[in-house]
């Protein structure tokens, strides 16, 4: 839900001193940084992407969709985490269900729904999944193979 394809340019391209590479985002302009090697601008990109998820979640701003990646991008995906938590505050919105509704819903103290949405807490993904369960949505998890094929 949250694969994301990244551009990864030589940052030469942008100044002869510079090294290592800069990475952008086509679906979220928001998404800038920069990386030292190949492996660095990857784990770079994760992080600016869990950044960007959490300014949209806060901002209460839909994320556009992830475009297909084409030749030459590559895709980063958030931490479990961080696509759950994304996700159930945007099941929340799209079923117009406060913390004490859905605190309601599952029979739990408000603080426990506020712990589960606060990006700085512990997180605890079966909490999250019996909100989820709560508003009618149920988890689909998938291993996305993201490795470059060899052209054979």
């Amino acid at each position: 839900m949250y694969a994301y394809p990244i551009i990864l340019t030589p940052a030469t391209d942008f100044a002869a001193e510079d090294t290592g590479y800069v990475v952008t985002c086509p679906d979220l302009p928001e998404l800038i940084t920069q990386g030292e090697d190949l492996a660095d601008a990857e784990f770079m990109a994760r992080d600016a992407l869990e950044t960007v998820i959490r300014m949209y979640i806060e901002g209460k701003r839909a994320l556009p969709a992830p475009s297909p990646p084409r030749p030459g991008e590559i895709v980063v995906l958030p931490s479990l985490e961080v696509a759950l938590r994304a996700r159930l505050a945007e099941a929340m919105a799209v079923r117009k269900v406060s913390q004490v509704d859905l605190a309601n819903r599952m029979r739990v103290d408000r603080k426990a729904i506020q712990r589960l949405l606060d990006w700085d807490h512990r997180f605890n993904a079966s909490q999250a999944d019996a909100a989820l369960r709560a508003l009618d949505y149920r988890l689909d998890v998938r291993a996305i193979d993201v490795a470059p094929r060899d052209a054979a």
